[in-house]
């Protein structure tokens, strides 16, 4: 919560200021797509963070009901 709730709006605000910064002529383009980049980034770490919560939630689930996610199930590896 702490990307959706702080970090993605604090970025969002340092972009409109980066935007304003460049209307004025006072940074390059390059900067102000950096700050875009940035915000890019972050929003990327943000989808990443809840896929890596959900996957570790539904293996937790898994072995909670008795059943061995495919990922942990050690039987099925292939021999070296």
């Amino acid at each position: 919560m702490h990307y959706k709730n702080v970090l993605i709006p604090l970025q969002h605000r340092l972009l409109e200021e980066r935007q304003r910064s460049y209307n004025a002529m006072q940074i390059s383009v390059f900067d102000l797509l950096n700050s875009k980049r940035d915000l890019l980034t972050l929003k990327q770490a943000y989808v990443d963070t809840q896929r890596d919560y959900w996957l570790a939630y539904s293996q937790l689930q898994m072995l909670l009901n008795g059943r061995i996610p495919e990922s942990l199930n050690f039987n099925n590896r292939p021999q070296a």
